[in-house]
């Protein structure tokens, strides 16, 4: 799929529906969650990999905490992810604890499980409990190397069931383990999309895990490079996918975090002949701002492409979005995005 577009006349459509965050208190975000998800009666969690989940209502307003931190029963350590499940429970993936909770409608813990190793940050179900699709590295001799598994949460010890991706699933010493670079959304088909966080390449998987079709894209703005870095003064960030979602007319919308228009400022002024930047003096949140991409998986084009102000941290149903960027007085927030395409 190259840059040429089958819709020349179209455009995104973009509009800021809420925003979570406060500027002070139990409501205020300590920094880039590491993702965001809708439940069932629309409220948003964010979970930031540090502390309980936070819920916000959907106007944008906090409601509050889930739980407590600590290992007990309804305690956190680090939550990273909050799959909705079918009818209006969330399923709360703690990978510091290696257990998962299922939490109900009224935010209360009702079932733990525990988990075989750390999950990544977005999880799909395909049919609870029986089989849902995780990022993961698995250590065991039939599971090392392959990115995704499906998972079973029947029992009170989630068990692994299939080891699949992409690739060929040999580990080699010159890439880090692809287990945290995919990213996941429900397909139609009853199975999922996956993409690779660090080149532009989607694949479709049937509920079976067997691979349906894969889609590589080739664009004059992605950046492609497998190194987990972040740039150096003279040279941009690469690009990195963020996430992934289908639509109901089976558009893939794909969105991408690239160099910041401000990424130069993100680095500290080096001392003559220095070389190393401490990472916490990098001003992370310049970096990089967002690209939203869709392509027609049918007619193996590009629909429409569009520019998004601030870090992009999850696709959301229902056409959204959510980003991440500091106000104007350096306060974190985030944005929840609504987009759509719109012929001229």
């Amino acid at each position: 799929v190259t840059d040429r577009s089958s819709c020349a006349n179209c455009t995104i459509e973009i509009d800021s529906i809420a925003t979570l965050g406060d500027t002070d208190g139990a409501g205020s975000l300590s920094g880039r969650p590491a993702t965001v998800r809708v439940d069932a009666l629309g409220r948003f969690w964010v979970l930031d990999g540090r502390q309980p989940p936070m819920v916000f209502r959907p106007d944008g307003s906090f409601l509050q905490r889930v739980g407590t931190r600590g290992q007990g029963p309804g305690e956190f350590l680090e939550p990273s992810d909050a799959i909705p499940l079918p009818g209006d429970s969330v399923l709360v993936v703690d990978n510091a604890a290696r257990r998962a909770t299922v939490v109900t409608h009224e935010l209360r813990p009702a079932r733990m499980v525990r988990l075989p190793a750390r999950f990544g940050d977005r999880s799909v179900v395909i049919q609870w409990p029986r089989t849902v699709l995780v990022t993961a590295l698995i250590p065991t001799p039939d599971a090392a190397g392959w990115p995704l598994h499906l998972v079973s949460f029947t029992a009170d010890v989630a068990r692994p069931l299939i080891h699949f991706g992409p690739d060929s699933g040999a580990l080699r010493p010159d890439r880090m383990p692809d287990a945290f670079l995919q990213r996941l959304t429900p397909a139609r088909n009853g199975g999922a999309w996956t993409a690779d966080r660090a080149s532009y390449r989607l694949t479709l998987w049937n509920p079976d895990a067997s691979k349906a079709r894969t889609i590589v894209r080739q664009s004059t703005w992605f950046v492609e490079e497998f190194e987990m870095g972040l740039g150096s003064p003279a040279r941009p960030p690469p690009s990195r996918v963020a996430a992934i979602s289908e639509d109901a007319q089976g558009r893939l919308w794909v969105f991408v975090n690239v160099a910041g228009k401000k990424w130069r400022d993100a680095w500290p002024n080096l001392p003559p002949g220095g070389r190393e930047v401490p990472l916490g003096t990098l001003d992370l949140d310049k970096l990089h701002d967002g690209v939203v991409d869709v392509i027609d998986p049918q007619l193996g084009q590009v629909v429409a492409t569009g520019s998004i102000d601030g870090q992009i941290i999850a696709a959301l149903p229902n056409g959204r979005a959510a980003t991440y960027a500091l106000d104007k007085d350096d306060i974190p927030r985030i944005r929840i995005l609504s987009l759509r395409i719109v012929r001229r």
